[in-house]
């Protein structure tokens, strides 16, 4: 388990400094995980340190400089120079717990010999002991914390990586999904120090996260990645909750969030339970995936929880989901696709929200042996004339960011977000989003934004983008949302996979449908050849029908329906199974109307 090496510093005072670090535990179950006593069949290995301050027999201890062992494990460096008054306590354990954060650079990957290290905020401390849990905080923004322990108990400090905040609004966690215990009962990670007696005079005990990097590899446990994936998290929430003060409103809560990192976590397609978990994304509850983040961490392939960028752009997505409301079907997407509306929307406001939180227009993502490379762009570019558009990513990331930099507009980005992006009976889009921002921003200054990504004035934009007509493979002049108020479509409604896939422009048409009274209502899509398929939304809510009829080439779905505004989806069947061939262009009458 390593041994305690004491240094004489000077006289009257001396530094202890422990090999035997704090390591990556389960400390609980799912749900919220628990404040149980670490898994006892866990066996301690380095990965971070601890250092030693105070007692009965020590004199101040200098803060500062970096220390090492033996075999040259980082240490870390104690207290931050701001921190280095901090005076041991009567009765109380007090300390600094910090990670270590390796920078990402635009041009090499990540830059380990800048690593530096930050302060955990916001993190549970705990003193444990064989019973349980003697004591109980949380660090503050400045990475410190304070713990009320009897005299001469025997404990060790745990901290999870989980940040819990003292009025019960957040609570997010990072665990494990490659243990056993997942999909319900994912571990937290955690890092806990040697064992400490307890002196009368207090002690100071500072806990650092070390990455893990040997110089070639990560040969050590990566213990700072649950820390530094998880402060990301923190940042994100305080950008929300220091803009909304600025315009005089609280948000209630945030959801509970579980963020699974494993070094297992690799992209490739398979079982979230073995680490082939795609990409980074936020995901949905489905069987056997719990619902949360779910970031990469595969060494020399890709690995995320440095990337910064990544990180927020993915918490940004459980907002939208959780908080907001996102209608985008997900799936693969580049800068420069042409996209369905509602993925060109989530993924351009996730870059834009990610850049304006960090404050930090350059968005980096690392990968590759190493972790040497990077790929990376900025959001506060321009896109080119033939990328501007609602359908484009680049474009709303862009429109966006800038907007979110303005006087107030933070505030009103995310209020927008909350309240008419969340409501609008349209599908989410730029439209959508623009015609809830408008009362909340002058006009001027919009307009200019709306206008550097091809769109017309605030205020003629509403959320079915009703002013916009843009130019595809099978028509020019077409309208973004096709409506119909009840009876026969006085045009055809068209579909095509020039652009790809099933999540880029015109693979779905959006036909927007009043009903004006409660009651069943059929929709009926006649093809000349091919059969279509229809979904039907209502605030972004799925509609199942109550009875369906598809015979090549008539589809008739049956709802039951109360009255509203709702959004039918429909494309070709062949499309939407994936037998179509490419360059594909369906066209179907489409009729709406009450049956009772």
């Amino acid at each position: 388990k390593g041994s305690l090496k004491f240094c004489l510093a000077g006289a009257g005072r001396f530094t202890m400094t422990a090999t035997l670090a704090a390591l990556l535990v389960a400390c609980g179950g799912g749900g919220g995980g628990s404040s149980s006593s670490p898994d006892s069949s866990t066996t301690q290995t380095p990965g971070s340190s601890d250092q030693v301050q105070g007692g009965a027999n020590a004199g101040v201890v200098p803060g500062g400089g970096a220390s090492s062992n033996d075999d040259g494990a980082n240490l870390g460096g104690g207290l931050p120079p701001a921190q280095e008054a901090l005076k041991p306590v009567a009765g109380q354990i007090v300390g600094y717990i910090s990670y270590d954060m390796v920078p990402a650079t635009a041009a090499k990957g990540l830059n380990y010999a800048a690593t530096q290290s930050m302060p955990a905020r916001g993190v549970v401390v705990d003193a444990v002991d064989a019973t349980g849990v003697v004591a109980s905080a949380v660090t503050d923004a400045k990475g410190l914390y304070a713990l009320a322990v009897p005299t001469g108990r025997q404990v060790q400090l745990r901290v999870q990586a989980r940040i819990k905040s003292s009025d019960g609004r957040w609570d997010v966690a990072v665990r494990d999904n490659t243990s056993s215990g997942y999909p319900t009962a994912a571990p937290v990670y955690a890092m806990t120090s040697s064992a400490q007696i307890m002196p009368a005079a207090g002690m100071v005990l500072d806990l650092n996260a070390a990455s893990g990097w040997t110089g070639s590899s990560y040969g050590d446990v990566r213990a700072a990645a649950p820390f530094a994936v998880l402060d990301q998290a923190y940042t994100s929430m305080r950008y929300v909750d220091d803009a909304l003060a600025a315009a005089g409103q609280v948000l209630s809560t945030f959801p509970t969030l579980n963020i699974y990192w494993s070094s297992n976590n690799r992209s490739a397609v398979g079982s979230y339970a073995q680490g082939d978990i795609g990409t980074s994304s936020w995901t949905n509850a489905q069987s056997g995936v719990a619902e949360g983040l779910y970031i990469l961490g595969k060494e020399s392939l890709d690995s995320d929880e440095y990337d910064t960028s990544i990180l927020i752009h993915e918490w940004m997505h459980y907002f939208e989901n959780k908080l907001s409301r996102s209608d985008s079907p997900g799936g693969n997407h580049a800068l420069g696709d042409k996209l369905d509306m509602r993925v060109a929307w989530s993924e351009g406001l996730a870059s834009a929200m990610s850049s304006a939180m960090r404050g930090n227009a350059s968005f980096i993502d690392t990968l590759g042996a190493r972790q040497g490379q990077s790929s990376t762009f900025s959001v506060d570019t321009q896109p080119v004339v033939s990328d501007r558009g609602f359908f484009s990513e680049r474009s709303v990331q862009y429109a966006v960011y800038q907007l979110s930099r303005l006087q107030g507009g933070a505030a009103a980005v995310l209020q927008t977000l909350l309240a008419e992006q969340k409501n609008t009976p349209a599908a989410t889009s730029i439209f959508s989003f623009a015609a809830g921002l408008a009362p909340r921003m002058a006009a001027g200054i919009t307009d200019t934004v709306f206008s550097d990504i091809g769109l017309p004035s605030a205020s003629t934009l509403d959320a079915w983008g009703g002013s916009v007509s843009y130019v595809t493979s099978f028509a020019s002049g077409i309208p973004v949302v096709d409506q119909l108020l009840s009876g026969i479509a006085t045009a055809p409604v068209c579909v095509s996979n020039q652009y790809g896939s099933y999540n880029k422009l015109d693979r779905n048409r959006p036909i927007r449908l009043e009903v004006p009274a409660a009651g069943k209502w059929r929709l009926v899509a006649t093809g000349t050849a091919a059969l279509a398929r229809v979904d039907l939304y209502r605030t972004g809510v799925w509609q199942p029908p109550v009875n369906e009829v598809a015979l090549a080439p008539v589809l008739e779905n049956t709802y039951q329906l109360q009255a509203g505004t709702y959004v039918a989806m429909l494309t070709d069947a062949s499309m939407y199974n994936g037998t179509a061939k490419p360059q594909l262009h369906s066209c179907f009458g489409v009729r709406w109307e009450k049956v009772s």
